[in-house]
C-alpha cells in the first residue's frame, strides 16, 4: 500500500475548484499520491511530451511504454510535461490518473442505471437516498456526432486501497454493467473538460475497507483468474504426460517430424543463417524484400516467453508487410496452418490429406490445440503504430520499414502508374483535399463523388472505378440519408451503398495503441473488401484540439492519413474550410503540400440563381481539369438537393430550361412519354407500352451496351418515378404521370394562379 491516505486524496480532489490554477490543483493531487498523466485538451487521449532522451532514460530505468505508463507523482517531471503541453496546444491539458500506481480501485459507470447499481451495493440496504453514495467524480457523458447522448448519468467511484494483500486482477464488470479496475487503466479527473462538459467532484475517495462487498468481488475474480490459469497449466501438464506415456498424437508426431526449415524451403523461403533474439532462425519470404527478416520460425528451446509452444514447435511469426498472399490475413501461423494455407486447404482437408485423421473424424483435439491464439485486432493495431514511424512496433518492424524506403532507378521504373478513381479528379492510393468556404456545397460534391464510386456511375461523363466508400460524417448524420436518397433519385439507382462513420476520432493524435484512429485504421486493414474512397468531412471536426497553423500537428495528421491510405489503397479525401476570401485551405500549407489533388468549391449568384463552381487547384502528377459549374437542384421527394452540372451550350438560366432529350435523366424521359402519349384523356400506359414508345423515339430512347442494360435502365427509371410519387394508377396496370410531376420535370408550364378564381384550369405541354 502507498504511504498516503484516502483523506489526503479526497482533500486534494475537493480542492480542485478553489485552486488558483489548474497546475496548482495537479501539484496538490500528485503530492497526495495521485499518479498523474497528461491528456490532450478536450479529449481522453493520453499525451506523451517526453523528449527522445527522456524516453530512452525511462526505458533504461524500466519505465517503458507510453500512455498510462507515463503517469508519475514526480513534480519536476510533471512541471516539465505541463509546460510543454501548454506550449504545444496553447491551452492547459486534461488530467488523468493511473489507477494502480495511485493505489486505487476504480468503478467506472457509464450510464445512470450503472451508477444506481453501484450506489445500491454501497448503501447495502440502508434506508437513505441513493444520492448519499455519490460517485467520487461525475463524468460529462458522451455524445455521438449527431448530438445524441450515448453515455449519461455516469461517474467514477474511487476507493483507496487500505486492504492488505489485495490481488491485482484484470478489469471485470459488475452485474449492473459498471466496470471494476485495479490495474492497466487510467481515468480522467477534475479539472479535465471535454466537449460534453467538465469532470466534477461530487463524492469522497472512500477507503476500500469501507466496501467489503467490493473486496469480496475482487478476491472472487482473482480466484477465478487463478483457477483459469491453473486449468490451462494442468491441461499443458496432461498433454505432456500423455505424450510421455502414450506417445504423441498423429498430429503432434507430424508436427515434431517436420521442422520449420523443411516446410519453409519447400515453398521457396530462404534461411538467413541468423538467429533472432530468442535463438530461433530468421527466414526470408520468396520474392524481393527490403529486409531479409521476413519472419521468425520459432522452434523448441525458444527463450521468448511470449511464444506459445506446443509439442516441440512454436509459430511462424511474420514481420514483412509483403508475405505470400496465402499468409496475408494473420501474423502467426502454426506448422499445420502454414501448410494448409499454402495448399489452399481448410484445416480439416489438410488433416485428411496427411492421413492424420480419417474423413469421418476431423476434430482431433491435438490438431485444434495447435491453433495459436492471436487477436487480429491487436496485431493490426501494432502494425499501424509501427507504420507511422513514431517509435511504435518492434525494432525489426521499424528497420524493415526504413530498409524498404531505399529505391533504385529500376524500382522507380517499376512503380505502378496512378489508377483513376474518378477520371481526371481522384486517384486510388492518394490523398486529396476539397476546400471551400461554408455554404459552397462541399459536402454535396463529396457525396456526388461517393455515390458515383459506390455504384460505378460515371461522373459528368468521367469514368469511375467502382468500389466501396466510407464517409466520416463529422458534421452529423441527421440529413445524410435524405441527401443520398436525392442523389439516388437523380441518378436513377436503387441504392448507393455508402458506409457512414458517425463518431469523432482524432486523426491528428499520436499513434499509440490507445489512439482511437489507430483502432479504426486497424479495423479497415482487416476488411476483406476495403474502401476505395474514404471521405473525412471535415478536417476541423477530426482534428479538434489541434492547431491548424502548426506544421507539427498537421504533419502528424498527414502521417496518419497516409497510413490510412496505405492500409486500404483508397483515395482519402479531406473536406476542409478556407479562410473567407482566400482560395487555399485554412491553416498550415503543409497539408496541401502533401496532397496529390486539391480542389476548390466557390459559390456565386448569376441571374438570380445560386451557382456552385468546382475548380482544380493542384494535380501533382496529372493535368488539372477545367472548372465545372453546378446548379443546386431541389429534389422535393427527398427533401434535399443535388448538384446539377451546367451543360456546355445550354443556357441554364432560361425560364423554360432545355427541352427533354438525350441529356435528360432516364426517369424524365420515361415521364415525358407518359405525359405526351399516355397523358390526361387517355386510358394510361403499361410499362411495356411506355417502354416501346420510349425506345422508338430517337430523341428519348435509352442507350446501353446490350438489351439487358437498357432493360435495367428503364426499370430503374420507373422505380424512381414510383419512389417520387409521380405515377397515378389509371386502371389495372395502366398509369398516368401526375400533374405535379409534369410541372416538376419541366414537361408543362406551372399553372398561373388567379386570386379570385383559384388555379387556372388545364396544363399546357412544353416541347
Amino acid at each position: 500500500m502507498r504511504e498516503t491516505s484516502s483523506n489526503a486524496m479526497d482533500a486534494a480532489l475537493r480542492g480542485v475548484p478553489t485552486a488558483p490554477t489548474r497546475w496548482d490543483a495537479v501539484k496538490v493531487m500528485a503530492k497526495a499520491g495521485f499518479s498523474v498523466l497528461l491528456v490532450k485538451p478536450g479529449t481522453k487521449d493520453p499525451l506523451d511530451v517526453r523528449s527522445d532522451r527522456e524516453k530512452a532514460n525511462d526505458e533504461k530505468a524500466g519505465r517503458s511504454g507510453s500512455g498510462l505508463h507515463t503517469a508519475t507523482t514526480n513534480l519536476d517531471r510533471l512541471e516539465k510535461y505541463w509546460a510543454r503541453a501548454v506550449e504545444k496546444f496553447g491551452v492547459e491539458p486534461n488530467v488523468a490518473v493511473n489507477v494502480e500506481r495511485s493505489g486505487l480501485v476504480t468503478i467506472d459507470a457509464d450510464q445512470a442505471d450503472e451508477t444506481a447499481d453501484v450506489q445500491r451495493r454501497g448503501l447495502e440496504g440502508a434506508d437513505v437516498p441513493l444520492e448519499a453514495y455519490a460517485p467520487t467524480v461525475t463524468t460529462p457523458g458522451a455524445q455521438d456526432a449527431a448530438g445524441k447522448w450515448v453515455h449519461s448519468g455516469g461517474g467514477h467511484f474511487h476507493f483507496y486501497v487500505d486492504v492488505e494483500d489485495l490481488p491485482l486482477v484484470k478489469s471485470f464488470k459488475l452485474p449492473g454493467g459498471a466496470e471494476v479496475s485495479t490495474k492497466d487503466r487510467y481515468v480522467l479527473i477534475p479539472p479535465s473538460v471535454r466537449n460534453e462538459g467538465p469532470y466534477t467532484v461530487t463524492g469522497p475517495v472512500r477507503p476500500l475497507s469501507s466496501a467489503p462487498w467490493l473486496v469480496d468481488l475482487i478476491r472472487a475474480q482473482a480466484d477465478a483468474d487463478e483457477a483459469d490459469t491453473a486449468a490451462r497449466a494442468q491441461a499443458a501438464q496432461d498433454r505432456a504426460q500423455r505424450r510421455e506415456t502414450e506417445g504423441p498424437s498423429s498430429v503432434e508426431a507430424w508436427n515434431d517430424a517436420h521442422p520449420w526449415e523443411e516446410l519453409l524451403t519447400a515453398y521457396d523461403w530462404t534461411p538467413t543463417g541468423k538467429p533472432d533474439n530468442c535463438g530461433c532462425p530468421i527466414v526470408t519470404a520468396p520474392g524481393d524484400h527490403a529486409s531479409p527478416k521476413s519472419a521468425t520460425a520459432h522452434e523448441g528451446g525458444c527463450t521468448n516467453r511470449r511464444v506459445d509452444l506446443e509439442g516441440a514447435s512454436g509459430p511462424l511469426h511474420i514481420w514483412t508487410d509483403h508475405p505470400p498472399v496465402e499468409l496475408e490475413d494473420r501474423e502467426r501461423w502454426t506448422k499445420a496452418q502454414f501448410v494448409a494455407a499454402m495448399r489452399h486447404q481448410t484445416m480439416e482437408e489438410f488433416l485428411v490429406a496427411e492421413g492424420l485423421v480419417d474423413d469421418e473424424d476431423t476434430t482431433d483435439p491435438a490438431a485444434m490445440a495447435l491453433e495459436v491464439p492471436v487477436d487480429p485486432i491487436d496485431a493490426a493495431v501494432a502494425r499501424i503504430v509501427a507504420m507511422t514511424g513514431s517509435g511504435g512496433g518492434t525494432r525489426e518492424q521499424r528497420r524493415a520499414r526504413l530498409d524498404g524506403a531505399f529505391l533504385s532507378r529500376a524500382d522507380l521504373r517499376s512503380l505502378p502508374p496512378l489508377t483513376a478513381l474518378v477520371d481526371g479528379y481522384l486517384y486510388l492510393d492518394t490523398l486529396a483535399q476539397l476546400n471551400g468556404e461554408r455554404g459552397t456545397f462541399k459536402t454535396f460534391l463529396a457525396l456526388d463523388w461517393a455515390g458515383s464510386v459506390a455504384t460505378g456511375t460515371s461522373w459528368n461523363g468521367h469514368g469511375v472505378h467502382h468500389g466501396n466508400v466510407l464517409y466520416f460524417a463529422g458534421e452529423g448524420v441527421a440529413k445524410f440519408d435524405d441527401r443520398l436518397s436525392a442523389w439516388e433519385m437523380e441518378h436513377e439507382v436503387h441504392e448507393a451503398p455508402v458506409d457512414v462513420f458517425r463518431e469523432i476520432v482524432d486523426f491528428a493524435a499520436e499513434a499509440t495503441v490507445e489512439a482511437e484512429w489507430v483502432y479504426v485504421a486497424a479495423l479497415l486493414s482487416l476488411r476483406e473488401r476495403k474502401p476505395s474512397l474514404i471521405v473525412i468531412d471535415t478536417m476541423a471536426r477530426y482534428t479538434s484540439g489541434h492547431d491548424e497553423n502548426s506544421a507539427q500537428d498537421m504533419g502528424r495528421l498527414i502521417t496518419n492519413l497516409d497510413v490510412l491510405r496505405r492500409v486500404t489503397g483508397a483515395c482519402v479525401l479531406v473536406v476542409h474550410h478556407t479562410t473567407r476570401g482566400t482560395t487555399h485551405g485554412r491553416g498550415s500549407t503543409a497539408v496541401e503540400g502533401a496532397m496529390q489533388s486539391v480542389f476548390l468549391m466557390r459559390r456565386s449568384t448569376e441571374q438570380g440563381r445560386v451557382v456552385a463552381e468546382l475548380s482544380t487547384t493542384k494535380q501533382k502528377d496529372s493535368p488539372e481539369a477545367e472548372p465545372i459549374k453546378f446548379l443546386p437542384k431541389e429534389i422535393p421527394a427527398a427533401a434535399s438537393v443535388v448538384l446539377d452540372p451546367v451543360v456546355e451550350g445550354m443556357d441554364p438560366f432560361t425560364a423554360e430550361g432545355p427541352s427533354v432529350g438525350q441529356h435528360s435523366p432516364h426517369y424524365v424521359r420515361v415521364a415525358a412519354v407518359l405525359w405526351r402519349t399516355f397523358g390526361p384523356g387517355t386510358s394510361g400506359g403499361t410499362k411495356g407500352e411506355v417502354r416501346a414508345v420510349l425506345q422508338g423515339d430517337e430523341d428519348l430512347r435509352l442507350e446501353g451496351k446490350d438489351r439487358q442494360s437498357v432493360s435495367k435502365a428503364f426499370y430503374n427509371a420507373w422505380a424512381v418515378l414510383e419512389k417520387r410519387g409521380a405515377l397515378v394508377k389509371a386502371t389495372g396496370s395502366r398509369f398516368h404521370l401526375s400533374d405535379e410531376a409534369a410541372v416538376e420535370f419541366g414537361l408543362v408550364e406551372a399553372p398561373e394562379t388567379d386570386e379570385d378564381d383559384g388555379p387556372a384550369a388545364g396544363l399546357e405541354a412544353v416541347s
